[in-house]
């Protein structure tokens, strides 16, 4: 089952990167806890798929008994449709989990730039890449880029403002926004400047 409290895991499986993609697909738009839930009742809630040890060949067995739809509704996945389609393109597209590219990932149905980035940058070390969703512009607004009124039609660009923020203050992009995220969460917006971990960046 997916750690709702520690998503960044570099040392998966090929089985639980199979499931990290799949957790990563339904959670958009949902909270990581009840998903992680979700994506363990989906995949395990069933004894007859037990013997498979990839969440694929799961799916796959489901698909050639014609019950996806229905375990999708036990497990309440929601996005009925659109899980539909991202997995028959999973199964019909192999992926290499360990090696596939941003522009790889956004071609499965339902996984836009920030779902492909959100996989890579939680499974691989030192990815240059930035999940940005509202907390991380709010930030990025707050600390003085004001670009931000044009997202998400400037993500590229607001990816590398960010990753630049992270590396001056000796963070990883997956550290820095974890941070980030905290901040927002505990309700202390007011107080969201993470410092620079040496006075010298400042210039001073």
């Amino acid at each position: 089952m997916i750690d709702p409290y520690k998503i960044t895991v570099f040392e998966r499986s090929d089985a639980e990167l199979q499931e990290f993609l799949i957790f990563c697909i339904m959670v958009a738009g949902k909270t990581a806890k009840t998903i992680a839930k979700t994506c363990d009742n989906f995949l395990n809630g069933a004894e007859e798929y037990f013997p498979y040890e990839y969440p694929f060949q799961k799916i796959g067995y489901m698909i050639l008994k014609n019950t996806l739809l229905e375990n999708m509704k036990r497990a309440r996945t929601g996005k009925y449709g659109l899980l539909t389609k991202s997995f028959h393109y999973l199964l019909t597209n192999p992926l290499d989990l360990r090696s596939c590219s941003v522009q790889d990932l956004e071609q499965i149905p339902g996984v836009g730039r920030k779902t492909a980035r959100f996989f890579l940058v939680h499974s691989r070390l030192n990815q240059k890449l930035a999940v940005l969703d509202t907390h991380v512009v709010k930030w990025l607004n707050h600390i003085g880029h004001d670009q931000t009124e044009l997202f998400p039609k400037n993500y590229l660009e607001l990816e590398q403002i960010f990753i630049k923020e992270a590396e001056m203050r000796d963070m990883t992009v997956a550290d820095l926004d974890l941070k980030i995220w905290s901040r927002f969460s505990s309700r202390n917006q007011l107080n969201i400047i993470i410092p620079f971990p040496n006075k010298k960046l400042y210039g001073g």
